[in-house]
Formats: structure tokens, sequence, C-alpha cells
């Protein structure tokens, strides 16, 4: 049973947070097409806490579910997760805004060890493109670069570019 598989490994799995996809594929005019949830039949089971062998929540492809702090899909669409880390960054932007004594490394530090920070996950496990990132960080650099004593227009290569080169070093 891949369950115990898991428990063997050190891992453990909770009826409540886990999900699954059932995924294939039907041709149609030379596309394809996901099989719905009709035609594709099945379920995966899990023991729960009470014992009882109970189904996964099955989400359709492109749905998104929360694991390991981002939402991804099984057809890799990332509208969900843009969404979310677009919040994180205007919840810390707003943090910033309503502090009183600003003081500019203080504001530069938390942008890059908080807030970069919790994007670097997603950062490396998605395939988000350049400009997904330049609309998911507008809003925080355009209010915290100034208050760090930057120019909120500072080009994005000398934003990103690598810290031997005398840059700032932030991944992007």
């Amino acid at each position: 049973d891949w369950q115990y598989l898991a428990a063997v490994s050190g891992g453990s799995l909770n009826h409540g947070k886990t999900t699954c996809w059932i995924v294939n594929y039907k041709w149609e005019k030379r596309r394809r097409k996901y099989r719905t949830e009709a035609s594709l039949p099945g379920e995966l089971t899990l023991i729960d806490e009470e014992g009882q062998r109970r189904p996964i929540t099955r989400l359709k492809p492109d749905e998104a579910h929360k694991i390991l702090g981002f939402f991804p899909t099984a057809n890799c669409n990332w509208k969900e997760e843009i969404k979310y880390l677009k919040e994180i960054g205007s919840a810390f932007t707003h943090r910033v805004k309503r502090r009183r004594n600003k003081i500019r490394t203080d504001v530069w530090i938390a942008l890059r060890s908080m807030l970069f920070a919790s994007w670097s996950y997603p950062q490396r496990a998605l395939t988000l493109t350049w400009n997904n990132w330049k609309d998911i960080m507008a809003e925080p650099l355009k209010t915290c670069l100034p208050f760090a004593g930057m120019t909120s227009n500072l080009a994005s290569w000398v934003l990103f570019g690598p810290k031997e080169l005398q840059d700032n070093g932030l991944k992007h």
C-alpha cells in the first residue's frame, strides 16, 4: 500500500490535507484535451485518523490546492499561485507602510530576508516567466525601494544583477 511506503520513509499523509489529480488525455482534432472525471473514473484512498479507508479529494487538472506554501495545478496554470504571491507582497507592503519609523537599511533587509525569502521556494519550484515575476514584485518594489533609499524606477538589471558586479544580487 503506497500510504505505508510514505510512512516507512519517514513521511506521513494526513487525509484532511491530501488531494490528488487523476489526469489523462483524449485527442480531438489533433489537440490534446483533458479527460473529464466521468470519462476517467477512479479514486485514491487513504486510511484516516480513525482507521477508516476514505477517498482522497480529487481535483480537476486546472484546480489549485495549497501544498508546501504554493498552489500547483496539474496543468501548470499558475493563476492561483500568482494571485497568492501578489497577496503576500501586498500584505508585506501594507506592513511596511504602517511602520512609523522606517530605517532605510531595515526596510531593505526586511524586503530581502522576509518577503523575497518567502518567495524563494516558489521561484525554484515554478515555471513563471520574467513578466509574471515583474507583475508579482511590482507593488512591493514600488513601495519599499523608496523607503530603502532607492528609486522605485531602478533598472531591473541593476536590482537583480550579481553582487560581484556591485549589483544587489536579488533573485528574480
